[in-house]
């Protein structure tokens, strides 16, 4: 069952924005209105948010695929393991600590990081290049 959900979640992060958004937007919804709706209603919802809106705090190794956001507290490991952050060209990605050999993706931009960092701010900014900035507030 664990993997059927994670192909579902890698093919509508990926591939179907629109879905994403509608899955966001009723997430939202219930979270406003609990009190409102059924038990069962607002357990899927959070079981929704779970599923596609959460990751583990420390992603050593793999690939993570999204659609606009990414927050992990500290990706990659000191042995150097390569691991893989994919985000759309819109995105924004924060690290609290990462590590040598992660490489970000934004759409069709690159960044490997060769040190480790942190904490960063990842994005894309208006001349079309990958930006680094400090996070501000607490995690």
């Amino acid at each position: 069952m664990s993997q059927t959900w994670d192909v579902f979640r890698l093919i509508t992060g990926k591939k179907n924005a629109p879905m994403m958004s509608g899955i966001k937007q009723f997430i939202q919804k219930t979270a406003r209105c609990h009190n409102l709706i059924d038990e069962e209603w607002s357990g899927l919802s959070m079981h929704l948010y779970k599923l596609f809106f959460t990751l583990p705090p420390y992603v050593k190794g793999g690939s993570v695929y999204a659609g606009t956001f990414i927050k992990v507290k500290e990706a990659g490991s000191e042995s150097g393991v390569k691991t893989k952050f994919d985000i759309q060209a819109i995105g924004r990605i924060e690290f609290l600590k990462v590590h040598p050999e992660v490489n970000v993706q934004f759409g069709m931009k690159q960044l490997t990081f060769y040190h480790e960092e942190g904490p960063v701010c990842l994005f894309v900014g208006e001349d079309g290049l990958i930006k680094k900035a400090g996070l501000t507030g607490d995690r």
